[in-house]
């Protein structure tokens, strides 16, 4: 028998907004605040950011990406928890540093430990949390009946009142003394070296291919239909292009081609000859053009490049790449939210 779903089980949910662009983002002090670099900015911990985009944009930024993106340098390290604590490492990466680190587990099974922004985050099992003596807030659904209690404890390490001999500070020490004692693997991206824990270095390169011929929804001169929102204040000065359902339709089908791009697909191939009886997917093509002779042909299919960048990323690092490629032709970025155990769980696309 299979189990019965819980409550909260159901059909993942994808948020999708649309607006203008502003005609010039500064790279030194980008609005994070105002889509599309909000929700870059909100994943701290990537693993895998990947840009499509035709062969021909790609030709124009390419010097570009190599001249003013800095390459990332991750590695691994084996620490105890309580190695984060150390008078040395807590001034050097954490209060004044831009460490970024990930413990190995999985989040909501394991005991999770993750760092950014000097905000150390404990997931633990109830088990480990009673046992802790610190304090925190219920993590998980609350509605799954047979699913196991969960905690999650945030730390604010660069606080004034975090340093060694405070008694908030003492009660962290002995949690990580006597009870979360267990040697973790980490995954860590830092500027600073921390070449007194030996960790293993690696250097995120990309990796560049190029697609056989296939099909573009946005075609060459399309663009994304926009809907503005009512809470828009610039929304009277752009009015829509299409109802709430076309650009639904429309976000469904081109997350499902860029999922077929980035897997390889043969499927958006521009001559697949597959049997319709195993598969029926089509590329939504846009309206098609009026040649010379006045026959409506479908928009002629393109080669597509895609880069791909694998290792942990700070949002910092993909925002500054959004920058660098929004503006060329019609990129598509897509970054996959990095999981301690490798997994690709969430994805966030953006289209121009």
């Amino acid at each position: 028998m299979l189990p019965r779903a819980t409550d909260d089980a159901g059909a993942t949910k994808c948020y999708f907004s649309s607006g203008p662009l502003p005609a010039f983002i500064n790279a030194e002090q980008p609005p994070l605040k105002k889509k599309p670099l909000a929700a870059l900015a909100s994943n701290p911990f990537n693993q895998l950011v990947e840009l499509i985009l035709s062969r021909e944009a790609y030709g124009a930024i390419e010097g570009e990406l190599s001249r003013k993106l800095r390459p990332i340098r991750y590695g691994t390290v084996n620490l105890p928890p309580s190695a984060l604590l150390e008078r040395e490492f807590l001034s050097t990466h954490i209060k004044t540093g831009n460490l970024i680190m990930l413990s190995e587990g999985r989040l909501g099974v394991d005991d999770t430990y993750t760092l950014c922004d000097g905000i150390l985050r404990l997931y633990l099992d109830r088990a480990s949390y009673e046992r802790s003596g610190l304090v925190g807030t219920p993590h998980g659904s609350a509605k799954a009946k047979r699913a196991k209690s969960r905690w999650v404890v945030e730390i604010k390490l660069r606080l004034p009142s975090m340093v060694h001999g405070k008694n908030g500070f003492k009660r962290i020490e002995r949690a990580f003394a006597q009870v979360l004692t267990t040697s973790l693997s980490w995954r860590f991206c830092d500027p600073d070296d921390v070449d007194r824990y030996h960790p293993i270095y690696r250097t995120a390169e990309p990796a560049v291919s190029a697609t056989a011929p296939v099909h573009v929804p946005l075609g060459n001169t399309g663009t994304v239909p926009f809907l503005p929102l009512a809470s828009d204040p610039s929304a009277a000065d752009h009015p829509p292009t299409a109802t709430r359902d076309a650009i639904e339709e429309w976000a469904i089908a081109t997350h499902e081609w860029l999922s077929l791009i980035s897997l390889g697909s043969p499927r958006v191939h521009a001559h697949d000859s597959i049997d319709p009886y195993l598969s029926r997917y089509a590329v939504p093509l846009p309206s098609p053009t009026t040649d010379d002779d006045g026959d409506r042909r479908p928009p002629p299919p393109q080669t597509l490049t895609r880069v791909q960048w694998r290792g942990l990323f700070p949002a910092s690092w993909i925002v500054h790449l959004c920058i660098q490629t929004l503006f060329v032709g019609f990129p598509f970025l897509e970054l996959g939210e990095c999981r301690a155990d490798g997994r690709r769980d969430a994805g966030l696309w953006l289209a121009r």
